[in-house]
C-alpha cells in the first residue's frame, strides 16, 4: 500500500487554476530540514493527476509544491 503524510495542504478554489490554485507544505524540524522535505514532496508528485503542473519552492527548514493546470 503507497501512502504519505504531509505537514499542510491549501486549497484556494476561487483561484485561477493557472495561477496555483492548491500548495502541499512540509516542514523538518531540524539543520537543513528543506533538502529532506523537498525530497519527500519529490516523492509525493507520483500521487498527483499526470495534467497537473507542479512548481518546487524551498524556505528555512521546509519545502512547498505550487500545483497549478
Amino acid at each position: 500500500m503507497n501512502k504519505d503524510e504531509l505537514d499542510g495542504f491549501i486549497y484556494l478554489p476561487n483561484k485561477a487554476l493557472k495561477s496555483g490554485f492548491a500548495y502541499i507544505i512540509e516542514a523538518k524540524n531540524f539543520r537543513n530540514g528543506e533538502n529532506e522535505a523537498k525530497k519527500q514532496l519529490e516523492d509525493t508528485k507520483k500521487f498527483l493527476c499526470e495534467d497537473v503542473n507542479v512548481n518546487m519552492y524551498t524556505l528555512k527548514k521546509c519545502a512547498y509544491m505550487e500545483i497549478s493546470k
